[in-house]
């Protein structure tokens, strides 16, 4: 994010200052960021393609498991033709797309303590 935001200075230059947050919830969790996006309240939001099915339904086809096999993969399924039509379905409901990105494939996280082994995913 500081790198957009010295990139957006120097192209504006200085005329549009992006402001940092350090924490990815210190504005809300990603639903209420996404809401506060699409009112108006807030410019911009770094959001998964998970948050985007709730105004999009057809996001939800890139969160099935194993869809892709790497990221290359992933990078041209999103920069073609289908990333196009998705991003493109969102300008009506307040949003618009700058890019996507990835934040590994295949990966399990949880709130209360680290995955080393299959039995760590039970609840």
């Amino acid at each position: 994010m500081r790198k957009f935001a010295e990139i957006v200075a120097a192209k504006s230059g200085g005329k549009i200052k992006v402001q940092e947050f350090s924490s990815s919830s210190q504005l809300g969790n990603e639903l209420q960021q996404q809401a506060a996006l699409q009112g108006g309240v807030q410019e911009m939001l770094v959001a998964s393609t998970t948050s985007l099915n709730g105004i999009v339904k057809e996001f939800g086809m890139l969160d099935f498991p194993f869809l892709f096999a790497n990221a290359k993969q992933a990078d041209a399924m999103v920069d073609g033709p289908l990333g196009k039509a998705l991003a493109a379905k969102l300008p009506e409901k307040g949003v618009i797309v700058l890019g996507f990105f990835d934040t590994g494939f295949r990966n399990v996280t949880n709130s209360k303590r680290p995955i080393m082994k299959g039995s760590d995913r039970k609840a």
